[in-house]
């Protein structure tokens, strides 16, 4: 769960074909996500491009981040080496104003 700054909370966030989801997400929707990405695909005739995509995360246990990535295919590494969003690099906390 995310706050903005008037006090919604976010859990979620979808844009054209990037999903950020925020908190700890368990094995159970992990699957259901999995399941939902391939029925919109299907309904879609659209196929995930799995060189492409890749999971951020920012904590969790080995185990369960290696199943993660074995269930969707797709790359998964931690979010402290910086990704890369519309052409630009993004690294966690570069980009702070320090006061």
């Amino acid at each position: 769960m995310h706050t903005l700054g008037s006090g919604i909370d976010i859990s979620h966030s979808i844009f054209v074909d990037d999903i950020l989801s925020f908190g700890m997400v368990t094995r159970a929707q992990w699957m259901i996500f999995h399941d939902i990405l391939d029925r919109f695909s299907a309904a879609m005739s659209l196929k995930i491009n799995e060189h492409k995509s890749y999971i951020l995360y920012s904590f969790g246990d080995p185990t369960e981040i290696n199943l993660i990535s074995k269930i969707f295919n797709f790359i998964t590494r931690p979010i402290k080496d910086g990704f890369t969003y519309l052409g630009f690099h993004l690294k966690p906390k570069n980009y702070r104003n320090a006061n």
